[in-house]
């Protein structure tokens, strides 16, 4: 038999509760990136809910009117040779206002189109709900929106870099082709919050499906 002394006896306690620990930690560790998928995974899902067009109560599901949908493609086409004019802003407005669709807070450098590293999450859950099946065969509209300080002409060509670089990130990153893609900015003329100008909600990427 033998006999442990005391100091032995207590750095035998040490070892053990260290190898506790070890195997505690070895089990804990993958949970931080178990959860971050999981609200990555449910982010996803929200963005892919708001932008599949509702069912109808009478069977079907609720599509844009034709006439719409053309502006949406004819703009498009626009869009891949110039940038879009107020008057043609307006027209796509119009015919996006009741497709599915979502505001999303996407976080730039300040004053910036550099997409902030915070900001990589969200994008990532769009290019994944982009990239389902019942999303990637059409149009998505990207509009770029700022809050109502500073200039007129300064935030138009800021919301329209931002769309622009969100539109890049989602075609080199999540591969969606960028024909599909109609990236433009609005400045501050679309407020969301028109009443409280200067609000945090102004400043906002909108993600429109325009479904058929």
């Amino acid at each position: 038999m033998i006999y442990l002394q005391p100091k032995e006896t207590i750095m035998f306690r040490r070892s053990f509760l260290l190898l506790g620990s070890a195997a505690l930690v070895t089990t804990l560790t993958p949970w931080p990136a178990a959860l971050a998928q999981s609200a990555a995974q449910s982010e996803a899902d929200r963005i892919a809910a708001a932008l599949t067009p509702r069912k109808r109560r009478g069977g079907g599901i609720e599509i844009p009117d034709q006439k719409s949908l053309d502006v949406v493609e004819r703009l498009k086409g626009v869009r891949q040779k110039r940038g879009l004019s107020h008057r043609e802003q307006d027209e796509l407005h119009v015919a996006t206002a009741t497709m599915p669709q979502t505001d999303l807070e996407i976080y730039f450098a300040f004053n910036s189109a550099d997409i902030d590293a915070k900001a990589l999450p969200t994008l990532n859950s769009l290019g994944e709900a982009l990239n389902r099946d019942d999303l990637k065969a059409n149009t998505i509209v990207i509009g770029g929106h700022t809050d109502r300080k500073g200039g007129a002409a300064f935030n138009q060509s800021l919301s329209d870099r931002r769309a622009q670089a969100v539109a890049s990130y989602l075609a080199s990153t999540h591969k969606i082709d960028a024909g599909r893609i109609l990236a433009s900015g609005y400045g501050f003329r679309k407020l969301k919050q028109p009443k409280q100008p200067f609000a945090e909600a102004n400043r906002r990427v909108q993600i429109v499906h325009a479904a058929k």
